[in-house]
């Protein structure tokens, strides 16, 4: 088949889950030997395999503005029939590419609610103007999309919550890693002290804070080493954060990373924590560390049932530092256990692996090309 993939972020150009995923998913339908085209923000550097089919230009307007009318001027030069179908990563570029080839059926990757997420980081009326627009937006793409696809049963309650005429079209598909990438070193020797890894975007309200303090909690244990991959507008205060709680000898920070050292930090981890965000939508980090043989924690969204469908105790009881800490706890006492690292890297593999996956997306977009969905 021949395949548009919108964005409005592109790893590694922007390090973040959502970036990775339609990165990766593009690259896996190549793989699969569709012909790909991809209409991303201005400047991403594609792989081989991969065409571009246009750009969204970058300003200092808010994203909200821009994407939305950028992937409509993109699209719009394609020849209205020069796809079997669409892919779309966010609601702004899922409009945009609505409008412009509106006899295109489009298949919407459902990430998590931009309406919601807006709305609580909304601090004025600019900000509530814009959370706004989003919620348009997102009706306006849930009502004309061919199919929706959540990638977690959390994803898919927000769905059901604000669009409950849509359940016809959502089809549940997990969100992937490339397994044959992420995988443990061999041998896979424990180190010593623990080391912990924290995978998180530096940004307000996505419980870096909470975990900063779970961290400090954890050094009061004995010897600990910390490492956290991530970076963005939050970052110095974050820092600055350390510094207070008395862990400038604990925590190094990182920055933003490529693959191959996020990579080398997972295999040397006793345990790899994802900081709670209100919306998680997959939790794409955590499965990464799980496909290398290493516990994973979290709390609420879809680490939930991603977690928890390997072991309960990896959630977090609460977002709380307290919590955190406890069930950082467990996972290093899990870590310990040969066959659970085991257990670990086989329920990545089973359950969120390209391999596994890409046969289930392949059908959807085969039953939405034929016009059967």
């Amino acid at each position: 088949m021949r395949i548009l993939v919108a964005t409005d972020r592109w790893f590694p150009d922007y390090k973040g889950g959502a970036a990775r995923f339609a990165a990766d998913h593009a690259a896996a339908l190549a793989a699969n030997g569709h012909d790909v085209h991809v209409l991303a923000p201005r400047g991403a550097d594609l792989p081989p395999g991969l065409h571009a089919a246009g750009s969204i230009p970058q300003t200092r307007l808010p994203r909200t503005l821009v994407d939305p009318v950028g992937t409509f001027v993109a699209a719009r030069k394609q020849r209205p029939s020069a796809f079997d179908v669409m892919v779309a990563h966010q609601v702004t570029t899922a409009y945009g590419c609505l409008r412009a080839l509106p006899g295109t059926p489009l298949v919407h990757v459902f990430h998590a609610s931009a309406a919601r997420e807006a709305q609580l980081r909304s601090s004025g009326m600019r900000d509530a103007a814009l959370a706004g627009l989003l919620g348009r937006l997102e009706r306006a793409v849930v009502g004309r999309a061919a199919a929706i696809v959540p990638l977690s049963a959390y994803s898919r309650s927000l769905l059901d919550a604000d669009h409950p005429r849509a359940e016809k079209k959502i089809v549940m598909l997990s969100g992937a890693v490339d397994t044959s990438f992420f995988r443990p070193a061999d041998p896979d020797a424990p180190e010593s002290p623990p080391v912990l890894v924290i995978v998180r975007r530096l940004e307000e309200g996505v419980g870096i804070e909470e975990a900063l303090h779970a961290v400090a909690l954890l050094a009061g244990d004995g010897p600990l080493e910390v490492a956290f991959a991530g970076d963005g507008p939050a970052a110095g205060r974050m820092r600055a954060l350390a510094e207070q709680l008395g862990l400038a000898d604990t925590v190094v920070f990182l920055g933003s990373v490529g693959a191959g050292v996020l990579l080398q930090w997972y295999r040397r981890a006793h345990a790899v924590l994802i900081p709670p965000a209100p919306h998680e939508g997959f939790g794409l980090a955590a499965v990464e560390a799980l496909a290398c043989a290493r516990p994973a924690v979290g709390t609420g969204g879809a680490l939930a049932t991603v977690l928890g469908g390997l072991d309960t105790s990896l959630v977090a009881a609460d977002r709380s530092a307290g919590a955190l800490a406890d069930a950082v706890r467990r996972a290093f006492v899990l870590y310990g256990d040969t066959e659970f690292r085991k257990r670990c890297r086989a329920y990545a593999v089973e359950n969120f692996s390209w391999s596994s996956a890409g046969a289930r997306w392949d059908e959807l977009l085969h039953r939405v090309a034929g016009g059967d969905v």
